[in-house]
């Protein structure tokens, strides 16, 4: 460091030390000599001159110095300053971004933690410390899976564990020791700066509600499937319900022409019950193709005044065939006058439904009661439809000593499709078909169960008149050959494409004074009928026909001559019903097969209503 010092003439000397610039002003060589009298050493004034600018130089200098070092303290204390500023700032900055992180980590739904490599837990997010910080207290530390599994030994191992030993991400769909429902699982590994394995990161996730939704969605596409199976069981059975009718038709009817000649003719009693036991063969084979149409498409009867304990007791028989000989089954009827009115094919199927669950819900061995009664006082609700039910009812009653059945099953058992049984084993129908026909003869079920002891099903039906009604229970067979002079004049024209029932028809209508034309082809019953409608006073025709089906053959008479008597009978259609059949002209409608008294007693009403109208 310098100090540069300059004297000039007039007693002025700059000075420039460090940090400043000095001037100093002295008495000029003349001003001197003027004063030589009062200083005695004037003559010496040069060497004290600079002297003085020596000891000045050395004193601005040093005031140069102090300034200098005034100021570096300054800029010194200045720059701690700032550097502490910029640390502050620094870390604010760091405690700013840790905070946002940690709210979007508590923002999550999911629970998420960070785990070291002995799967300790690092760093929780608030659902998972809110979630296990009561039971565990601070979660921070602690094995994730005493966490999830409630041990840290749990078996089998949850993904972590795998991530943990090195493998890439797992993610499962699973259920967890210590929550409830269904969560995902997801793990995926945590690598330091330099690449190697640290820990893990865990996302559990809850898709319960996800689960949910799907086990609706399938269960929906399994009704959908059930639906169109059923639907191709409907299709199916009606095909065969058809042609399986036709047969019993002309088997049924040639067995009732051969018993009436028995008793005409006074035939062997052996050979008559031969005929007879053909007949009740053909019975079973038709009520069991009812049942089937009923079972697979809905198909309803005619409600008629009926004594149930008959129908009871045929169920039960029928029943004995499909249920082990282990299963011990009883029949209490209290009175044999009980009657209802209803449909007898709907309620045998319910009473079948009902002892096929309780069969199914013992294993192999047990008791079935079946109870029939009339009940004075019921206060009760209904298990299907949950409404109430007072008053006095008939009771037919189905009592097993199965397994009984849980509450949960109980909400739910009268849905449709809703089983309990393997796959396979159960369409889930039965129930829902007791409830819906139940209901339609403004019945209800009671139900009444314990777990491990058995269960009850009880169905209230409204009570029937007092009279009784033998429909269906006796041999449908006409004991005496003689009409009435009008009915066997009649002129009949039979047409239908099957020729054993056409022949059947023939014979016994010409066996009682019809005379009747056969013809098995709907277009050559028109063509003849075209020749001259007035050829025939009654047309008795088959449905389902090859060419025209039998109600456009009865429209297309019915244009050439409108009023003509048409009877139409068929062994099973999805087109047509009798309300169908008679909006369109046709005078009644008959199902196959028929008995030989109905399909009299229809010609007799429909020639009588004719012969009834003014010409």
């Amino acid at each position: 460091m310098k100090t540069i010092a300059t004297l000039f003439s007039d007693g002025r000397a700059w000075v420039l030390c460090p940090g400043a610039l000095v001037c100093l002003t002295f008495a000029s060589s003349a001003h001197a000599a003027d004063s030589a009298a009062t200083w005695p050493i004037a003559g010496s004034m040069p060497w004290l001159g600079g002297l003085a600018l020596l000891a000045l130089s050395a004193t601005a200098f040093a005031i140069g110095l102090r300034r200098r070092r005034e100021r570096q303290h300054e800029n010194e204390g200045s720059g701690s300053g700032q550097n502490g500023t910029r640390r502050h700032d620094a870390e604010a900055a760091l405690r700013a971004v840790d905070e946002a992180w940690q709210r979007s980590f508590d923002a999550l739904p999911d629970y998420v933690c960070i785990l070291d490599i002995q799967g300790k837990i690092q760093r929780a997010n608030r659902p998972l410390i809110e979630r296990f910080g009561p039971i565990h207290g601070d979660v921070i530390g602690m094995d994730y899976r005493e966490i999830y599994c409630g041990t840290p030994t749990p078996d089998p191992q949850p993904p972590c564990a795998a991530v943990l030993l090195g493998s890439s991400a797992v993610s499962v769909e699973t259920t967890l020791a210590t929550l409830d429902g269904w969560y995902k699982v997801s793990s995926y590994p945590l690598n330091d700066g330099h690449g190697r394995l640290c820990g893990a990161v865990s996302v559990v996730s809850d898709i319960s509600e996800r689960k949910r939704a799907q086990a609706e969605r399938d269960q929906l596409q399994k009704q959908l499937q059930q639906a169109q199976k059923m639907e191709a069981i409907g299709q199916l059975t009606g095909g065969i319900a058809h042609d399986f009718n036709n047969i019993l038709a002309s088997v049924m009817g040639y067995s009732e022409l051969a018993m009436e000649l028995s008793h005409a003719n006074a035939l062997p009693p052996k050979l008559l019950g031969y005929l007879q036991e053909i007949y009740r063969g053909g019975e079973r084979a038709r009520d069991l193709i009812v049942q089937m149409l009923a079972f697979s498409r809905g198909s309803k009867g005619e409600k008629q005044i009926m004594p149930l304990a008959p129908l009871v007791k045929e169920a039960v028989k029928m029943m004995r065939s499909t249920i082990p000989s282990s299963i011990y089954m009883s029949v209490d009827v209290v009175d044999e006058r009980i009657t209802v009115l209803g449909d007898p094919t709907m309620l045998h199927q319910v009473i079948l439904n009902l002892c096929i669950n309780a069969r199914d819900a013992m294993d192999g061995k047990g008791r079935i009661a079946i109870g029939l009664r009339r009940v004075k006082a019921v206060d009760a609700i209904c298990r299907s439809c949950h409404g109430a039910v007072t008053g006095e009812f008939i009771e037919i009653s189905v009592e097993d000593s199965g397994s009984g059945i849980s509450p949960t099953v109980m909400n739910r058992m009268f849905e449709p499709f809703f089983t309990t049984k393997d796959t396979g084993k159960g369409s889930g129908m039965g129930l829902s078909m007791v409830h819906g026909i139940v209901h339609e003869h403004g019945g209800h079920v009671l139900v009444s169960s314990t777990p491990g002891r058995g269960s009850t099903f009880k169905v209230l039906l409204p009570l029937g008149p007092s009279e009784t009604a033998q429909a269906g229970s006796a041999r449908p067979v006409r004991q005496d050959n003689t009409l009435e002079s009008h009915v066997s004049s009649q002129r009949v024209l039979v047409v239908d494409d099957e020729e054993s029932v056409a022949n059947f028809v023939g014979d016994l209508l010409g066996g009682y004074g019809y005379t009747v034309t056969v013809v098995s082809s709907s277009h050559e019953a028109m063509a003849r009928f075209k020749q001259d409608p007035m050829a025939f006073d009654l047309v008795v025709t088959d449905q389902t026909m090859p060419g025209l089906t039998g109600v456009e053959m009865a429209q297309a008479m019915l244009v050439l001559r409108p009023g003509l008597p048409i009877i139409l009978c068929t062994g099973h259609s999805d087109r047509v019903d009798a309300e169908h059949a008679l909006a369109l002209g046709i005078r009644a409608y008959l199902a196959k097969p028929f008995t030989i008294a109905a399909l009299l007693r229809k010609l007799d009403e429909v020639l009588s209503e004719q012969a009834a109208v003014p010409p």
